[in-house]
C-alpha cells in the first residue's frame, strides 16, 4: 500500500487504543462472587477482572444453568449475551422463581406459579443485569466498552463464530477493558492451542443421577480444586 494508506491504517489503530476505556477494576483487585459458593471456590475466590473464565461442560444445560445463576447470583454490575432476549428473560425468571420455564412459555401458570413468580420477579428487576441479543462479537464487544458492567457472561459462544475466535476476542476484550469474562464451551481439548495462560478453566462433570455436577480447576491458587454444585437447570437456584 502507499505511504498515505499506510499512515491512515495506523492512525486509525492508535486513535482505537487512544479511545480505550481504562480498565474497570475495585480499589483492592478482588475477585466478584458468582454468587455460587462452589464456583468461587475452584475459580480462586471468584471472576476475576481482565480474565476469561470458561466452563467446559458437555451438557448445554447444565452450562447454561450455571451461567444464568451467576447472571441472578452475582451482586456486581453485569451483562449477559444471548441469543434471544425474551427466552433469556423467561430462563432467568425460572431460575428466580423455581417454576419451569416450559410453563413460563406456554404460559400454563397456576395461582402457586404467580405467587412463586410475583415474589421474585421485583428481586430480579432491581439487580444490576442487562442483556444483549448482540449478534456478533464486534457488537457486544461495542456495548461492554459503552456500559459499566464488571462481568460479562456470554451464553453459547459458538453462535457467535468458531469457538476458537470467539475466546480469543473475549481475552482480548477482558484484557483492555478489565471486565470479567464467563462463557462455556462442551469440549476444550482441540482448542488447546488457542487458549491462553490467562484463562481460567472449570471442568463441570454432571452426575448421572439428579441435577448435580463437580466442578474441577487447576487454576487457583491452591492448584487443584474440587468442588460439588446443585444444578438448577433453569428451574430453581443452584448452591
Amino acid at each position: 500500500m502507499c505511504i498515505a494508506d499506510a499512515l491512515e491504517l495506523l492512525l486509525d489503530r492508535v486513535e482505537e487504543d487512544f479511545d480505550c476505556p481504562e480498565p474497570r477494576v475495585t480499589e483492592e483487585l478482588l475477585p466478584f462472587s458468582t454468587g455460587l459458593v462452589a464456583l468461587d471456590r475452584v475459580c480462586g475466590g471468584g471472576l476475576h477482572s481482565g480474565i476469561v473464565t470458561v466452563l467446559e461442560c458437555p451438557l448445554p444445560s447444565h452450562a447454561r444453568s450455571l451461567l444464568f445463576s451467576v447472571a441472578r447470583g452475582t451482586d456486581v454490575p453485569t451483562m449477559l449475551a444471548v441469543d434471544d432476549l425474551e427466552q433469556g428473560a423467561t430462563w432467568l425468571l425460572a431460575g428466580a422463581s423455581g417454576v419451569p420455564a416450559k410453563l413460563i412459555e406456554q404460559r400454563e401458570l397456576s395461582e402457586r406459579d404467580w405467587d412463586a413468580i410475583s415474589a421474585r420477579v421485583g428481586v430480579l428487576a432491581d439487580q444490576e443485569l442487562v442483556m444483549t441479543e448482540a449478534r456478533s462479537a464486534g457488537g457486544i464487544e461495542h456495548l461492554i466498552r459503552e456500559d459499566r458492567s464488571m462481568i460479562l457472561i456470554v451464553d453459547e459462544p459458538g453462535r457467535l463464530g468458531p469457538v476458537e475466535d470467539v475466546l480469543w476476542w473475549l481475552t482480548q476484550v477482558a484484557e483492555a477493558t478489565g471486565v470479567a469474562c464467563l462463557t462455556s464451551v462442551g469440549d476444550l481439548s482441540h482448542l488447546t492451542g488457542y487458549l491462553k495462560s490467562e484463562m481460567v478453566n472449570v471442568t463441570v462433570v454432571p452426575h448421572t443421577m439428579g441435577g448435580r455436577a463437580t466442578l474441577v480447576s487447576t487454576d487457583c491458587d491452591d492448584g487443584f480444586a474440587v468442588a460439588h454444585v446443585q444444578v438448577a437447570m433453569l428451574v430453581g437456584d443452584a448452591s
